[in-house]
């Protein structure tokens, strides 16, 4: 890089000092002494001077540089030089005249790696996920560069070293607490089970409060994904767990209780029934009311009711804390026999739903895995299907509007698949107003009970009318 004596004006001459200062820019001086390049008839004898200097110092031509130089100064702005360029700050002040009276600044311009976006995608938690799944890679957990997805297509700018801190404390103290269990199992048979491969100690227990950190808050929408306030005015909140290899303890169905944070200081206790399934190691998800987005033109919000809990709930940022107990309840009806079990949910009630659809497909798909293994199933010979794990599930999930059916593309998709198909899982939505573009392609309600009467996890959507005063 070749910059003129006003060039380097217009840079700032302080700046450029202190390159020099750090040997990244040299002058190489003119017969003016360093001016400013006025255009005193200095002679092309002193910019022929200047120019032998930098081919001394760098190895440049100084033909090749006049050449170069001179085209420069006869670049006129606006108009496209040989490259394309159309900007020529300082133009003038490269001719000959000016050079032999100020000199050059040089400076060798090299790449070099400023901040890598990494390409490991990972959780709040700093957990490293898998790329098919997205599920987390157990006690792998990554900070900083190695990792992508925390700002996008870009960098923020100054935030790399805070990413640094931020993601690197978060992944040391997971990692601490799941080599801390892994140390105790040394000293303990029930921990040297859980290190075997056994569930490790419950993280709760009935009547005793345990702080949880929150690592993470969506957004839902209709569509699953996560963004910004949202029309659903749905929101699942993810706490870690005290240790990554801990489980909540939870059987399917039970639920928790939460000594929510109120604004003047004081807590309420709320049940929830979590999204998370109670085999999930080191977390805890619950779905939750969110405050719903604001009218357009700055009015208030829509019509959702949200309580002083999930209001309290929803306030909450990433790192706030939150006292657990549990688990408390159950499920009146068994889960580890054949049979077919019709679930009926609405709103956020849909939360045990979730955690039925989850345990029915993952222990479908353990059941399809070991077959494809050639494994024994459930005392059956090797390689064959015996009698069903769980029961086959049908979900009735009914919404005022389609936007709170948060879960329903992922709740189609996974109906689709193999292990959905050998659940089976049966899906029904009912909305009760503004569905009828879902019900344009699905079947027909009266043909709903024979297609899932085959078996083949139909979905359905169905419009529920208004109900007649005074019905009960």
């Amino acid at each position: 890089m070749l910059l003129s004596a006003a060039a380097v004006e217009a840079f700032g001459a302080a700046t450029a000092k202190f390159y020099a200062m750090k040997g990244l820019l040299v002058h190489v001086p003119g017969g003016g002494g360093g001016g400013g390049g006025d255009g005193n008839a200095t002679g092309d004898g002193a910019a022929a001077d200047v120019l032998a200097a930098l081919e001394a110092r760098t190895g440049l031509p100084a033909s090749a540089v006049a050449e170069t130089l001179a085209a420069v100064a006869t670049a006129v702005e606006g108009e496209p030089d040989a490259f394309g360029k159309r900007t020529f700050p300082a133009a003038a002040s490269y001719g000959s005249a000016a050079i032999g009276s100020g000199g050059l600044w040089v400076a060798a311009v090299t790449p070099a790696l400023h901040y890598s976006m990494g390409g490991l995608t990972f959780s709040a938690s700093a957990e490293v996920l898998t790329a098919a799944s997205g599920k987390p890679i157990r006690r792998l957990y990554a900070a900083g560069e190695v990792t992508g997805g925390l700002f996008g297509g870009n960098r923020l700018g100054g935030c790399s070293l805070l990413d640094c801190a931020v993601f690197g404390r978060i992944a040391g103290a997971r990692a601490a607490a799941a080599a801390a269990a892994a140390a105790t199992a040394t000293t303990t048979p029930a921990a040297g089970a859980a290190a075997a491969g056994a569930p490790a100690a419950p993280a709760l227990s009935p009547g005793t409060l345990v702080p949880l950190r929150l690592s993470a808050r969506r957004f839902l929408t209709s569509n699953g994904a996560s963004s910004g306030r949202s029309p659903s005015a749905m929101m699942a909140l993810r706490f870690d767990l005290p240790s990554p290899l801990q489980a909540t303890g939870a059987a399917v169905g039970q639920y928790v209780a939460a000594a929510v944070p109120l604004p003047d200081g004081t807590t309420t206790k709320r049940y929830y029934s979590p999204v998370s399934r109670p085999a999930d190691e080191g977390v805890l998800e619950l779905l939750v009311k969110s405050p719903p987005p604001p009218a357009s033109g700055g009015g208030g919000g829509g019509s959702v009711h949200v309580g002083s809990a999930s209001a309290a709930l929803g306030a909450l940022r990433p790192g706030d804390v939150v006292a657990f107990d549990g688990p408390h309840g159950g499920l009146p009806f068994p889960l580890d026999g054949p049979g077919h079990l019709a679930v009926v949910v609405g709103g956020t009630g849909v939360s045990v739903g979730v955690q039925l659809v989850r345990h029915v497909l993952h222990t479908a798909q353990a059941r399809l895995d070991a077959a494809a293994d050639g494994g024994p199933l459930n005392g059956g010979a090797a390689g064959t299907c015996a009698a069903a794990v769980t029961p086959g599930l049908t979900l009735v999930w009914a919404v005022a509007t389609p936007e709170q059916l948060v879960y329903r593309v992922r709740m189609e998709a996974q109906a689709a698949t193999d292990a959905g198909r050998a659940v089976p899982l049966r899906l029904v939505f009912v909305v009760e107003a503004g569905g009828e573009a879902m019900v344009a392609d699905a079947p027909a309600p009266a043909t709903v009970p024979a297609a899932a009467a085959a078996g083949n996890g139909t979905l359905a959507a169905v419009r529920l009318g208004a109900t007649p005063a005074g019905t009960p």
